[in-house]
């Protein structure tokens, strides 16, 4: 239903960039935050969060968890699991496609980013996906194609 009544929109990609999480680092393409991508974001956490039941995956339950985040986002990812049982969702969501993912012993020095022509990209479908375990998606179940 959520697809059915949401027009395909267009996203402009930011960059290509390195990410640190935890012990590996990973490359993403980001994109800039929409009213749109943000739009679709929180309607489809608001329509199906309930069917989560209040469950959140064992690895956000570790008090250690946290303290992968700056002090300064600490709070609003703690609200933010408790209210949607992920932590980089609503106010901490950031638009990106991963591309990979390193491993220890990897050190941010030994990644170089290729050149990347920065583009736009048409956002027709949403999927439902498994989760792997840094939030990225693994296999997809099911997708949509937006009206």
């Amino acid at each position: 239903m959520i697809a059915k009544g949401y027009k395909s929109f267009e996203v402009k990609m930011n960059k290509l960039q390195i990410i640190k999480e935890g012990d590996s680092y990973g490359v993403i393409v980001s994109f800039r935050k929409s009213k749109e991508i943000d739009k679709l974001h929180r309607l489809i956490i608001k329509k199906l969060n309930p069917l989560r039941e209040g469950h959140i995956r064992e690895i956000y339950k570790d008090p250690d968890y946290i303290k992968r985040f700056s002090k300064g986002k600490r709070s609003l990812i703690k609200k933010i699991l408790f209210e949607v049982g992920y932590p980089r969702a609503l106010d901490a969501y950031d638009p990106h496609i991963s591309i990979t993912r390193f491993g220890s012993p990897i050190w941010r020095k030994d990644i170089e980013l290729p050149r990347f022509n920065f583009r736009r990209m048409w956002i027709k479908e949403i999927g439902i996906f498994t989760m792997g375990e840094y939030g990225t998606c693994r296999k997809l179940i099911h997708k949509f194609t937006l009206k």
